[in-house]
């Protein structure tokens, strides 16, 4: 209900849907009569007249908000203003466009946890839920440390078992197996080369749309067809979004050929890094391959060494040690050691000779993972590619709706789109645009970036960037003989050199124009 002072009901904006082309407006009991939708160009009169008469009631509502509205102020500071907006939208505040504003939810019921810690225990659930905020929305170098310390680990290793005490029994077993030292050099190279491309990969131009390539950029690719999801206005970097761009939320830029924001490397993986990113993950991949094979032929080689009587790698490992693993390991697994088996023709089990070199087999295990996981999301990244496609367009990709045969013969026998358009059922997850309207001026204002982000808040979001209707006539499908992604070239180079060459690519596509 609207406060019954009038000039507490001055500071709420009603947020409502323009009666001739459904984008939002903006209106409050002081808005002029005379002002108009800056989308469709129609005098708003009829709704300010309902507002200045207190029918609040009447005022026309999409299906979706269950013709109810709801109030929230807006969280910032400096703002505080107060609108009325259909139920199960998120929009921002139409006064100082900073601030999402939400419908009130009821708070959750006491926890068990809240229930017996109290004030400490909300303490420790915010400071939790702040971690947890700081680690997933903003940037931050956490997973860059925590590569930086697997990567010195590793380093690590290979000092100690390379340059240490423990090279003299494990050198002459190095020499004895195939490229002998070559291998320490293969490992001093991976290093540096992981570290190089880390930090070439974060300190690239992922290819941030700014306002000197702007023009540029909304001529690169084609626009969105009548079936796709229209551009979109981007509230953050206040410019209508190229086509194939996205605004990172983490980042808070819009990017070309968005694919992801990926954070291990603290940056968004777009046009102009993806090249570096691919070399990233490829290059660990094989590094992790071939560890786990090192790891595994130095693991063989040290057990037949042992199962030979070498004293110095017997010494290394602890000649007492390997006297109880082979005492007691067949006494604790039993059928397992069994079934392993012994070295060659020894009386040496292999459980033994794994349970010796703990931080050989820790590796092994670690990179045999790593590379089965790199290396399926760099395969996975490489089709894409060749393909012309993004992580991110394959995410968000829809099939053209269906078209109803009899609605689209109607249309073409009569030529009256309008029609069409009106007998057409609305599509969820269409784009929806809103208005402000204040007294002597009216500003576009597009609120689908806050829909999308806070679509975890309502079920009705998960399928959707935006809530509302369409107002875009869908009255032909593609061939369905065009493959899903419409930028695919034709040829695997052709897509792939966009990907390598990106300023050449960049370069072509403005002398074309």
């Amino acid at each position: 209900m609207p406060p019954t002072t009038q000039e507490e009901n001055d500071l709420i904006t009603y947020v409502v849907p323009c009666q001739s082309c459904n984008a939002f407006l903006s209106l409050t009991t002081a808005t002029d009569l005379d002002q108009i939708c800056q989308a469709c160009r129609t005098p708003v009169t009829p709704l300010v007249k309902l507002l200045k008469a207190g029918k609040v009631e009447e005022l026309p509502l999409p299906q979706a908000s269950q013709q109810t509205f709801v109030t929230a102020t807006c969280p910032g500071d400096e703002c505080g203003r107060t609108a009325m907006f259909p139920k199960n939208f998120a929009i921002y505040c139409p006064v100082c466009l900073k601030h999402v504003m939400k419908e009130d939810r009821p708070p959750p019921p006491m926890s068990c946890w809240q229930r017996y810690t109290g004030r400490h225990g909300e303490k420790l659930a915010t400071a939790c839920d702040n971690c947890l905020t700081y680690v997933s929305e903003k940037p931050n170098p956490i997973f860059q440390i925590i590569y930086l310390c697997i990567m010195c680990g590793w380093f690590y290793l290979y000092i100690r078992f390379g340059w240490l005490e423990e090279s003299n029994s494990v050198l002459p077993v190095l020499e004895s197996v195939p490229g002998g030292l070559l291998h320490m050099r293969i490992i001093e190279v991976g290093f540096v080369t992981g570290i190089f491309l880390l930090l070439q990969t974060y300190r690239a131009d992922p290819g941030i749309v700014t306002v000197e390539n702007h023009a540029q950029l909304m001529e690169l690719y084609p626009k969105p067809e009548s079936w796709e999801q229209p551009l979109k206005w981007c509230n953050s970097c206040r410019h209508l979004r190229p086509p194939r761009s996205h605004h990172c939320r983490v980042c808070e830029i819009c990017v070309m050929r968005f694919d992801h924001h990926c954070v291990w490397l603290n940056t968004c993986i777009a046009a102009k890094n993806l090249r570096w990113f691919l070399a990233f993950v490829g290059f660990h991949a094989l590094l992790c391959a071939y560890g786990a094979v090192f790891s595994g032929v130095l693991i063989y080689f040290i057990a037949h060494q042992v199962a030979a009587g070498d004293t110095s790698v017997i010494s290394w490992l602890g000649e007492r040690r390997l006297h109880n693993y082979q005492r007691f390991l067949p006494q604790i697994w039993g059928r397992a050691v069994t079934m392993i088996g012994n070295v060659g023709d020894s009386q040496i089990s292999w459980t033994v000779v794994y349970a010796a070199n703990v931080p050989l087999m820790a590796l092994l295990i670690f990179c045999a993972v790593m590379a089965t996981v790199l290396g399926s999301f760099f395969m996975v990244h490489v089709l894409q590619v060749m393909r012309n496609q993004t992580s991110y367009e394959g995410w968000t990709y829809r099939p053209p709706p269906a078209v109803d045969e009899d609605l689209q013969d109607e249309s073409q026998s009569t030529g009256d789109k309008k029609v069409a358009m009106e007998k057409a059922p609305s599509a969820s997850g269409t784009r929806i645009r809103q208005r402000s309207v204040s007294k002597g001026s009216t500003t576009a204002i597009d609120h689908s970036d806050a829909a999308e982000s806070h679509a975890s808040d309502d079920k009705s979001d998960d399928d959707s960037d935006d809530n509302g209707a369409s107002c875009r006539p869908r009255l032909t499908n593609p061939s369905p003989n065009v493959l899903p992604w419409k930028f695919n070239q034709g040829t695997s180079w052709k897509n792939a050199s966009e990907v390598l060459f990106p300023d050449t690519f960049w370069a072509q596509q403005k002398q074309r124009q």
